[in-house]
């Protein structure tokens, strides 16, 4: 995303006596899973395990074992009377900017239940970079000094970025010594966005005077499978 700042002190500016053109330059990149198995699982669940791949390469695989309710779990009341007691397991996987909710319920009276199961990761990078000029006026408070400046100003990343081709597909795994399993499989469709430099925006007719511009360029990769059984 571009964004434009031009400043004139004076009806008599012919060009603007702060120029500033600061450029936004992102990356997003999510995964997200949700299922339901028509079951409250066992606890401690032998695994839950997640992989993938695209254009028939491996992408990442994890593993979590024997995960216990102890320490990462909550029960509570579902506030559903068809299963009234929620028991909420969360893991967060730092590393990888990644997280899996399980939540299961159910009906101590009954014996009934069912499990659902949220795994999600995420991507993110973003870098600045401010370039313009700023000249000095006289008795006004542009006491700068005249000249070309660059600033960048990377903010660093959280994730880890994946290399996506023209499809996508993912094995899920949850086992409590039943092994419950999804495929998802889907291609990545791309998309290109272009918003054209606005037109000025000044946000006064006073001096000085500030008007803004701005500009937006977005492709987007992505895709979706949807299954009930």
């Amino acid at each position: 995303m571009d964004s434009i700042s031009d400043t004139y002190v004076s009806a008599s500016s012919t060009v603007p006596d702060q120029h500033a053109k600061t450029t936004m330059t992102s990356q997003i990149q999510n995964r997200v899973f949700s299922g339901s198995m028509p079951v409250a699982v066992k606890l401690p669940l032998a695994r839950i395990g997640y992989s993938d791949a695209s254009d028939g390469k491996a992408l990442s695989s994890v593993n979590y074992l024997n995960v216990t309710p102890e320490g990462n779990a909550t029960s509570c009341a579902s506030g559903d009377p068809a299963f009234p007691v929620l028991t909420t397991i969360t893991i967060n996987d730092d590393a990888s900017n990644g997280q899996v909710l399980l939540r299961v319920y159910q009906n101590p009276d009954t014996g009934a239940g069912r499990t659902t199961v949220d795994v999600s990761w995420s991507y993110s990078d973003a870098l600045y970079v401010s370039s313009g000029y700023c000249n000095s006026v006289a008795a006004t408070s542009f006491g700068c000094t005249a000249g070309d400046f660059v600033i960048t100003t990377p903010l660093g990343t959280a994730g880890v970025k994946l290399a996506l081709g023209s499809n996508y597909s993912a094995n899920v795994v949850v086992d409590d010594g039943t092994a419950y399993t999804a495929q998802p499989n889907m291609q990545l469709t791309t998309t290109h966005q272009v918003q054209p430099l606005s037109d000025p925006f000044c946000f006064s007719t006073d001096f000085p005077m500030t008007c803004m511009q701005f500009a937006d360029d977005n492709t987007a990769r992505h895709g979706e499978d949807s299954r009930l059984q």
